[in-house]
């Protein structure tokens, strides 16, 4: 399993050129691009090869990037944006990433049936956009929405549209709010995790938590230990990036928030015997 660092934990305002720099004194392996529209910019500042030098130097690869939230954009919103995600998907592919993060909201108005339908229809139209990149494309659940929340309730989706590069991306916060055990995880299959993302919470009511109050992973009352052992013994690979939207790490320093989610998901991976 391989050490990431996602760029968010460092703070939304932070230069890119800084977070791969951070990652890299910290010891990270990979880098997940949040906003990769700063690695683009960077990118056109300067030049790709430049970027891809940044990257060389630095130790780093680019496990993944946030390609968006789009499953139940009205037709025409959808269909506008198509270009914009070609465009972060072929610059995906010249930077090495191989992973993009797309996670499913609410369903809103949406019928239950309408909602797997489109779900279903759009994620297979990206994932054969982005088999033209060599680019898997990771569904997401989110714990607390109101329809695909968990991995098992996303799986058939992925089962009906049946491309290779449609996959899961778990976010520990997101399966524990789901109400999600490891033994859920154990049902899993393998080859059908893509990425997951490290975190964990405090000891508080399910209902009281959200994405901000994300702590680093072992500093909080989620069995994170337990999830790594588990995704050990069952083969995983990819990696664990850790993503935190906790407002009080992004005031300091960001080579200190790197070194801290380091350490942390060095302390855990070693505990889960996966270190």
């Amino acid at each position: 399993m391989r050490k990431c660092l996602n760029t968010i934990t460092l703070g939304s305002e932070v230069p890119f050129e800084r977070c791969l720099t951070a990652a890299s004194k910290a010891g990270f392996e990979s880098v997940e691009i949040f906003h990769i529209e700063k690695a683009q910019a960077y990118a056109k500042e300067k030049s790709v090869k430049d970027l891809k030098s940044l990257f060389k130097s630095s130790s780093l690869e680019a496990a993944g990037f946030l390609l968006g939230g789009f499953l139940y954009e009205a037709p025409a919103e959808f269909s506008a944006k198509e270009p914009r995600r070609r465009e972060a998907m072929a610059f995906a592919q010249e930077i090495g990433a191989t992973d993009a993060l797309l996670f499913i909201p609410s369903k809103g108005k949406l019928t239950p049936a309408q909602a797997t339908e489109m779900a279903v229809q759009r994620a297979g139209e990206t994932a054969d956009m982005a088999a033209d990149y060599g680019i898997r494309i990771g569904l997401e659940p989110i714990g607390k929405c109101d329809f695909f929340n968990t991995p098992s309730s996303v799986l058939p989706v992925i089962k009906k549209v049946g491309s290779p590069n449609l996959g899961l991306t778990i976010d520990l916060f997101h399966f524990f709010t789901g109400g999600c055990t490891t033994q859920d995880l154990r049902r899993i299959p393998a080859d059908r995790i893509f990425l997951i993302h490290m975190d964990d919470a405090p000891a508080l009511p399910i209902a009281e938590l959200d994405d901000s109050k994300r702590v680093l992973p072992g500093q909080g009352g989620m069995n994170v230990v337990e999830s790594i052992r588990t995704l050990h013994k069952m083969g995983f690979e990819g990696d664990l990036s850790v993503e935190l939207f906790n407002k009080d790490l992004w005031s300091k320093e960001p080579e200190f928030v790197a070194k801290a989610a380091k350490k942390a998901l060095d302390s855990v991976m070693a505990a889960a015997g996966a270190g």
